[in-house]
């Protein structure tokens, strides 16, 4: 959500900066999804890393008997 919001403000900014014959709003808008999209790449590549790492698997020390 941060990077959403992000991509929408440096879309904005980039938008009445160098891209005038374009709709601001919409180039904010294409830099949000943007940023979007990277951010849930980001969380999924890092997510594949550590869950073949053994050290973040659970495991059972031990077995309460009730």
């Amino acid at each position: 959500l941060v990077l959403f919001i992000a991509g929408a403000i440096l879309g904005k900014n980039i938008g009445a900066k160098y891209l005038i014959g374009y709709n601001s709003d919409l180039i904010a808008a294409i830099g949000g999804f943007a940023a979007l999209i990277i951010s849930i790449f980001l969380i999924k590549l890092i997510s594949m890393r550590t869950a073949t790492k053994e050290e973040y698997k659970p495991y059972i020390e031990e077995i309460i008997s009730p």
